[in-house]
């Protein structure tokens, strides 16, 4: 049986969850400066200073307290400033008293009366630990009550307003009238433009997310599918790890709505006959996504018109001359572009800048968004544990979210993007297959590799028999290779 007497080595333990514990005397400096003057006072020898920061007690996951526990043959006895200190759960308070007492090692908090050589003290320390956890326990089950009350209630439970919206003063959303013709716009478009192109058209406008980052097909299929923008809130649509539970809830808000329930509903019906059907625009242009105006810089959309003899007449014509009235640039016929640019393909092969660096970069990020998962975690058990307010855990939740967000979108680009290699086999190909490619499969290659081709008419056709435009490939830039 473990005895306290003097000439002790101990081992002191002191832990925060965050520093803002500070204000409630709590601090690391603190905790240490009374365990450090208690055995002073009891004249034991300081064997070392386990200090834990920014830990929770929900569990024994802990860095200091595994190598506490890794050497309890090097002291005599455990020193806390208190016992939640050490754990807020009654199984992991008995396991490691336990695992003290069969080491020989004893148990001592500075600010309350504990001895664990005696039964007594052992049932007292129980008693505390049980009521420690009852407390976690009861204030996890408020806190999800709260939120699903105030969820009813037509309230929101925090987090940062959708995009179309900001927080007022009291917290409570309102439109922000430049984001929200655009919330509109996308619903508007959903009925004639799949989410590629409104993609497109909202990063060529300038249009950037909440995170102030480009728009991409999630970007846009959760503002067109989210019920917030026709008032109403949902609730328990994800989990903690991002997957959707398929358990929402919905419910009417207390907040403006951006468009109608019957302009949301409709939407909803195009996603579903679209995904029945296989919906998809009815003529391929491929070259559309990619091709640029060297005038003006403006895009190149496609055309088409049908010739005496049956066959289509397809064509590219500049949005700057046709919609914005600022170029001069002809319509060019496909062919000519075809021809053109197959030629150009010729003087052409893709270089990685530094392959081995991007392998790292994805890697690296990777990591990073384990590391936020981590702390989103930690995060919620020190919300919970009442060791977080209310307020800094939505900042902190906040601020790991944006972080997420933009890991994400870097690493979706680098996945999207093919090799080097595969760039340059795929050129290769494009050389001698092309004319025996679908129109779906051309635009797939060329929307998958290239990000602009850049033309310009050097001459245009007189209206000779046969005659064809002079046009010159300026510019062609890739997708960045990994």
């Amino acid at each position: 049986m473990v005895r306290m007497v003097n000439n002790m080595k101990a081992a002191l333990y002191p832990r925060v969850s965050t520093e803002e514990q500070s204000k409630e005397g709590y601090s690391l400096a603190a905790q240490l400066e009374k365990m450090r003057a208690f055995c002073f006072s009891q004249g034991w020898t300081i064997y070392k200073e386990y200090t834990e920061e920014g830990r929770s007690a929900k569990n024994m996951e802990r860095p200091q307290l595994q190598s506490l526990l890794s050497e309890l043959n090097q002291f005599d006895v455990v020193l806390v400033y208190k016992l939640d200190r050490l754990s807020r759960n009654v199984g992991d308070i008995n396991y490691l008293l336990d695992t003290f007492e069969k080491n020989n090692v004893a148990f001592k908090s500075v600010t309350e009366p504990y001895d664990t050589t005696t039964a007594q003290g052992k049932l007292l320390i129980n008693i505390f630990a049980s009521l420690a956890q009852f407390e976690r326990e009861q204030l996890a089950e408020r806190t999800h009550m709260g939120m699903s009350r105030k969820h009813q209630e037509g309230s929101r439970n925090g987090g940062r307003a959708p995009f179309g919206y900001y927080l007022d003063t009291n917290g409570n959303l309102a439109i922000n009238e430049i984001e929200a013709k655009w919330v509109r716009w996308m619903f508007e478009s959903f009925h004639t433009k799949g989410k590629k192109m409104i993609t497109e058209e909202l990063n060529k406008n300038g249009v950037r997310t909440r995170t102030g980052t480009f728009w991409n097909h999630s970007a846009v299929d959760y503002v067109v599918t989210n019920p917030v923008y026709y008032g109403a809130l949902r609730w328990n649509y994800r989990t903690k790890k991002g997957n959707r539970t398929y358990e929402e809830v919905i419910v009417e808000g207390n907040h403006p709505a951006i468009i109608t329930k019957e302009v949301y509903d409709a939407i909803k019906k195009k996603r579903k006959d679209r995904k029945n059907t296989g919906w998809k625009s009815r003529t391929v242009y491929p070259f559309a996504s990619v091709l640029r105006c060297a005038r003006c810089g403006h895009a190149m959309h496609g055309g088409k018109r049908p010739r005496a003899d049956g066959s289509e007449h397809r064509f590219y014509k500049c949005a700057g001359r046709f919609e914005y009235k600022i170029c001069d640039m002809p319509v060019i016929a496909e062919d000519t572009i075809e021809q053109e640019f197959i030629k150009s393909l010729h003087y052409i092969k893709v270089e990685a800048d530094v392959p081995d660096q991007e392998v790292v970069n994805t890697k690296e990020i990777k990591k990073e968004l384990k590391r936020i998962e981590e702390r989103k975690s930690r995060w919620k058990e020190l919300y919970v544990d009442g060791d977080l307010t209310k307020k800094e855990y939505k900042e902190k939740m906040d601020d790991e979210i944006e972080k997420e967000n933009e890991l994400i979108r870097s690493l979706e680009i680098r996945q999207e993007t093919p090799t080097t290699d595969v760039i340059n086999s795929i050129i290769e190909n494009i050389k001698t297959k092309w004319y025996n490619i679908t129109f779906e499969n051309r635009k797939q290659i060329l929307t998958t590799i290239f990000d602009t081709i850049k033309i310009e008419c050097l001459k245009s056709h007189s209206g000779g028999l046969g005659e064809r435009p002079l046009i010159e490939i300026k510019d062609i830039t890739f997708k960045k290779p990994i």
